[in-house]
């Protein structure tokens, strides 16, 4: 009997101290969309969440999404926002597996998007995640007072040195980007930079809130309408980046 009682004492002792802690419960409202097999309402959902900082919340609704839809094309594209979230929260291991997962199940680049793949984003933002970032200043104004010296001085070592590693962003001002690897950014610079190419001023505000040293000569004979090269810094996951190199016209800077 004795026996039995330890036994029976030791079973409950073992569920307090081994229970795994359970997932913060869905909203009904979630739920029901979930139920209803309505994806994007529940989309919409995780991304109000999202929107409103409560990622851990958001990365609940997510996961509840790719089990209730495990086939559903669009999964990638809240595998996306899972990864987000988890950078959001300095989890950047399960951001990393995210990435992963979307390297192997990007369906194909969007036919309303040809510009973007999903796979290709995965892949630089891996980079992005797994680098030194060397790259990042906690001033803003300093990075701005680095980049002006290293291209006034055309130093090319130092201009690859700071350029973001990973998804890096090159494009004309009013058409979406196409995502790059800095290396291949960094070549495009090293093949157009040169004296004639210079000086550089700035830093100017190029759209609102956004910042970025401005090439006021640049020449690129795939772009001759393109007289403007702008060097835009965002603030990132850590610190303070140079984040692409965008080509405008001279025309549009005095039409703002």
């Amino acid at each position: 009997m004795k026996r039995h009682l330890v036994l029976v004492v030791s079973f409950f002792l073992f569920l307090i101290f081994t229970q795994v802690v359970p997932a913060k419960e869905l909203s009904p409202e979630v739920n029901l969309f979930l139920k209803n097999g309505d994806f994007e309402k529940a989309y919409e959902s995780g991304f109000q969440l999202e929107q409103g900082e409560q990622y851990a919340s958001a990365i609940e609704v997510y996961q509840s999404i790719l089990v209730t839809f495990p086939t559903n094309r669009e999964r990638v594209q809240i595998q996306e926002r899972l990864a987000f979230c988890y950078e959001k929260l300095g989890q950047y291991k399960n951001a990393i597996a995210e990435y992963h997962i979307m390297e192997q199940e990007d369906p194909a680049t969007y036919e309303e998007q040809p510009y973007y793949s999903y796979r290709n984003y995965a892949t630089l933002r891996i980079v992005y995640l797994s680098s030194p970032h060397t790259y990042a200043r906690k001033d803003r104004d300093d990075l701005f007072r680095e980049l002006k010296e290293v291209f006034q001085k055309q130093d090319l070592n130092r201009i690859n040195a700071l350029m973001k590693k990973g998804d890096y962003q090159v494009g004309h001002i009013y058409s979406e980007p196409v995502l790059v690897s800095s290396e291949d950014a960094f070549q495009y610079l090293k093949k157009q930079l040169t004296p004639a190419n210079l000086p550089v001023s700035g830093p100017e505000e190029i759209w609102e809130g956004q910042f970025a040293l401005v090439l006021p000569r640049w020449k690129d004979p795939n772009s001759p309408d393109y007289d403007l090269l702008y060097l835009p810094v965002i603030e990132g996951l850590f610190g303070w980046e140079w984040s692409g190199i965008i080509l405008s016209k001279t025309e549009w800077k005095e039409n703002r």
